[in-house]
């Protein structure tokens, strides 16, 4: 499926926006493999595309921003697309947390514990905080630990940008943290990528 073919008007890809490749992977993801309940961190263009392609297995997305007027801005693509019943941008400040691996700033956990309370996830999409500076290498660390008691037994979990040492650092950790392994992606979008439970392969 081409990304074209969801019938989303133009929309802005920015300099720190997945892939085109990596989102139409997700999009794939989705759609062969019924992850009906997804959780984005860090919002931009993928949500919109995340969320059309939710909303075609009758699924939620919930993307998670630390920047209010970024947040509005994708609120409002969202609601321009018709899929605001579907995707939902909440916005978490950027703030200490006991996961982190250095000190550095994550979102809001209460945010993001009762955005995700009752459910299971079926799709982890971690695209932000920003990590594009040393000191905020490892910045991502903290989404698996929050997450993984919210984790469906059949789920995948993405994780961006894994030509940076500091994401390549965190999927050695993560791996070491619990039973997933991810495949690293680097020349199809630039993502790495790990499932648990039956799945369709649908990476291109």
């Amino acid at each position: 499926m081409e990304l074209a073919k969801l019938g989303l008007k133009f929309l802005p890809w920015t300099v720190s926006a997945m892939r085109p490749s990596a989102v139409f992977s997700l999009v794939n993801e989705i759609i062969i493999n019924k992850r009906k309940t997804v959780l984005e961190f860090g919002s931009g263009i993928s949500t919109l595309y995340l969320s059309k392609a939710a909303e075609m297995i009758g699924g939620t997305v919930i993307s998670i921003e630390d920047n209010p007027v970024w947040a509005s801005l994708v609120s409002d693509m969202l609601k321009a697309e018709g899929l605001s019943s579907v995707g939902q941008v909440l916005v978490a400040t950027l703030q200490e947390c006991s996961y982190s691996l250095d000190s550095s700033v994550w979102y809001d956990t209460d945010i993001v514990s009762r955005a995700v309370a009752g459910s299971k996830i079926d799709l982890v999409v971690v695209d932000g905080p920003r990590a594009h500076t040393r000191d905020l290498a490892h910045a991502r660390y903290p989404a698996l630990p929050v997450v993984y008691p919210h984790l469906s037994p059949r789920c995948a979990v993405v994780l961006d940008d894994i030509s940076r040492s500091g994401e390549r650092h965190i999927i050695k950790r993560w791996e070491a943290d619990s039973e997933l392994k991810f495949d690293q992606l680097a020349a199809r979008g630039g993502y790495a990528i790990a499932r648990r439970g039956d799945y369709f392969m649908s990476s291109i």
